[in-house]
């Protein structure tokens, strides 16, 4: 074969003489190679028609040319010595002046007096020709050239390939495959396209672990043709090797051989993790979360190696989590690691877990409460939490000292027997505080404390405790006097006024600087801390009511004035009467008799219009309110001594009647599936609600009325024990009934007690 820049010197002087390369006859170029044969023939006959007409009656000859033919590859540049075999008739020396017809399928220029350069264009290959003209200085000639571009076929090499298990379609490129060595398939008409253009056969070879696997796995994976190789994809669940003939194509001619897949399984992919876990806690692990298989595979936790300071254990049987146990012996914050293993079945991961076991500081909220003025020995307690079961918390400080302010921390110390996931049982000391709060006396104020707690080990926020100092303002009693028409009476209006607050009563007085009037017209002034004086309207005759005010005292810091807190307003009714009026004792007409049922209460101040004619009767002397006892009924006889406001008094009858409500009680139905290893059952009778008593302070006693009829049938005994019926059967099936009484402990009432039937069922 011709190489490039080769100088071809096997023209002949005679057409006759022409010699076809056999390599021409391909099927792809016959058709190319005969058209030639045809075309050149008419162009010899042109020029040596042309070159008789030049010579005839001239002096001179014209060149006597021959045809040319030169081989060569595809796109390879090839130089042409087409005057070697032509001659001048006079032995004029000879020279190529130009190139009268282009190649169709390539380029041609002179690179020298004697020789032209010819390259096919791209990848064409067959048969192409040129025409050039020769000169002798005087006269020209021209020739042809056949020049036979030869195709060399690519070259196919085996290819392999690996895919994971259950891969989705994945495209496999032939054309730009390299093997381990470098190799890869390739063509020496560098210039030519290749395309894959056929793929075929197909031999499967499972690998070991298929050997018991199931004939729908066991098949050829998916393959489409690309033109560059292979859109491939793998039986699911499929292992082994898969081997397919394949043909790669210049367009012209086709090279073979073998494409091996081999479809492995990817190893699953773990990665680290991070955890933060509490003191004395145990916790469950999900590290398969981040974790995955590429071909899908189920994986599992294999092991767990190396870990530091704790525990950790895989989880049984689904080991798809690890339990970690915090350290017993470290009770303080600490890092800890260790590495696990994961497997899909075949191949396997590790990944390592970074595990941060923290304290969690004690927790105390901000709190606020309220004491009253003057009050002694407030327990206000510091309320706090603590998440580490094991710590014990203990006050770091408290601010300012409660001691400066009048008052103390009291604290006291409990054992408890705990059980942590890490550690079994421990005894645990719990430390409880309280503020002894003792407020300054006669001072309304807010008092504040900064209270930090810790653990040993951290320390809590800053907690603040506000303990608001109030005044309750003193209580007003109803006053009531009388007063003569046109005139004035003076009254203690303090005496019967009281205060919560520990010492104030004692401080009650007057308000100053006011003056009081009635809607009637009546006028009412204090005189003094105490007293006030009423002056009746002009005239006026019947009931008056006016105000006053009264003040505990207790001091405003701020602006040194009686607070606000420590006013109350009351009021006074003034009888008006006439000047000759005279006062008659009250009077009783019949009593009061009243019906209750145990333990309630009545208060029979309602019903003292019933007992005086005189609309001016005033308070009763004593308690007003009869409460009946909570176990006893009867009939219970006293007296109540009402007066009126001039002092005249009387005393009336009082009757009350205590009854007792009966219980109540139920039939009951009870039924039993007969177990061979129990004869006796038992019926909860009154704890299972069949029986109940509006009194609720009376206790229900159940009693065995008759059991005959159980006797005679299924049960050998009957007895009732703490409320609790005991039957012992006789035989596996059947029913019966018996009579209970149930009673209350107000054995002096023929209605304390109720029967009731219950009915037994016995079944197999």
């Amino acid at each position: 074969m011709p190489s490039a820049g080769d100088i071809i010197s096997s023209s002949t002087s005679k057409l006759e003489g022409l010699h076809i390369n056999p390599s021409l006859f391909k099927t792809s170029t016959l058709v190319q190679t005969i058209v030639g044969l045809i075309i050149s023939s008419v162009v010899i006959a042109s020029v040596v028609a042309t070159v008789i007409l030049v010579s005839v009656g001239v002096g001179y000859q014209a060149p006597n040319p021959k045809p040319d033919f030169a081989e060569t590859f595809k796109h390879q540049p090839i130089i042409i010595n087409v005057l070697l075999n032509d001659f001048d008739p006079r032995g004029g020396n000879l020279t190529v002046s130009s190139i009268k017809t282009l190649p169709l399928n390539g380029t041609v220029e002179i690179v020298s007096s004697s020789s032209v350069l010819y390259q096919s264009n791209g990848t064409f290959s067959g048969n192409d020709s040129f025409v050039y003209v020769v000169s002798n200085g005087y006269l020209q000639a021209e020739a042809l050239v056949m020049v036979h571009v030869l195709n060399r076929p690519p070259h196919a090499i085996p290819l392999e390939f690996q895919v994971e298990k259950n891969s989705k379609p994945v495209d496999l490129n032939f054309l730009t495959y390299v093997n381990d060595n470098g190799g890869s398939m390739f063509d020496l008409d560098s210039f030519d396209v290749l395309t894959v253009s056929d793929v075929s056969g197909g031999v499967l070879i499972p690998s070991d672990t298929m050997k018991n696997t199931s004939s729908n796995i066991l098949k050829l994976g998916s393959v489409k043709l690309l033109s560059y190789g292979i859109s491939y994809s793998p039986t699911k669940y499929f292992i082994g090797t898969e081997s397919y003939n394949y043909t790669v194509s210049d367009g012209v001619e086709f090279s073979s051989s073998v494409v091996k897949i081999v479809v492995t399984n990817g190893a699953p992919v773990a990665k680290d993790d991070a955890y933060y876990v509490p003191k004395y806690s145990q916790a469950t692990l999900n590290v398969l979360l981040n974790d995955y298989d590429p071909n899908e595979d189920d994986i599992t936790i294999d092991s767990i190696n190396s870990v530091g300071v704790a525990s950790a254990t895989v989880d049984q049987p689904d080991k798809k989590t690890i339990t970690y146990l915090t350290s017993s012996t470290v009770s303080t914050s600490y890092s800890d690691s260790f590495e696990y293993v994961i497997s899909d079945g075949e191949k396997a991961a590790s990944a390592v877990v970074f595990i941060k076991v923290f304290n969690t500081p004690p927790l105390v909220n901000d709190f606020s409460t309220i004491v009253k003025k003057n009050s002694m020995n407030n327990f206000i307690p510091i309320n706090y939490t603590e998440s580490d079961i094991l710590d014990t918390v203990t006050m770091s400080s408290i601010t300012p000292s409660p001691s400066i302010v009048g008052s103390s921390l009291i604290n006291s110390k409990t054992s408890s027997i705990v059980r942590a996931p890490c550690c079994d049982w421990r005894t645990v000391v719990r430390n409880d505080y309280s503020i002894q709060f003792n407020p300054l006396p006669n001072q309304i104020y807010t008092q504040s404390f900064q209270i930090v707690m810790e653990d040993g080990e951290s320390k809590s926020r800053m907690a603040t405790y506000s303990i608001q100092v109030v005044n309750d303002p003193p209580t007003a009693n109803p006053d009531e006097t009388y007063c003569i028409k046109n005139s004035f009476t003076i009254i203690n209006v303090v005496s019967n006024d009281v205060d919560v607050n520990p010492g104030d009563t004692s401080k009650i007085r007057l308000s100053t600087g006011w003056t009081k009037t009635s809607s009637n017209g009546g006028s009412l002034i204090p005189l003094n801390a105490t007293h006030v004086q009423y002056t009746a309207p002009l005239g006026f005759i019947g009931d008056d009511v006016i105000s006053y005010e009264i003040t505990d005292q207790t001091l405003n810091q701020t602006t040194g004035q009686w607070d606000a807190s420590s006013f109350a307003i009351g009021t006074l009714l003034v009888h008006v009467v006439p000047e000759n009026y005279t006062n008659q004792p009250p009077t009783c007409s019949g009593g009061i008799s009243q019906t209750l049922t145990k333990g309630s209460s009545y208060d029979f101040k309602s019903k003292m219009a019933a007992v005086s004619a005189l609309s001016s009767v005033g308070n009763i002397t004593g308690s007003t309110t009869f409460t009946a006892a909570l176990k006893n009924s009867g009939t219970k006889v006293a007296a109540f001594i009402v007066s009126d406001i001039y002092g005249l008094t009387a005393q009336c009858p009082l009757t009350v009647t205590v009854t007792n409500t009966a219980p109540i009680s139920q039939n009951a139905n009870y039924s039993f599936v007969i177990s061979q290893s129990s004869f006796v059952h038992t019926m909860s009778y009154v704890a299972d609600g069949y029986a109940s008593d509006a009194d609720p302070q009376d206790v229900l006693t159940l009693s065995l009325v008759d059991a005959s009829n159980c006797l005679n049938t299924i049960a050998s005994s009957v007895t009732i024990s703490g409320n609790v019926i005991s039957l012992t059967r006789k035989v596996p099936s059947g029913s019966c009934k018996l009579t209970v009484k149930v009673t209350d402990d107000d054995g002096t009432n023929p209605l304390s007690s109720n029967n009731a039937l219950i009915t037994i069922n016995l079944s197999l």
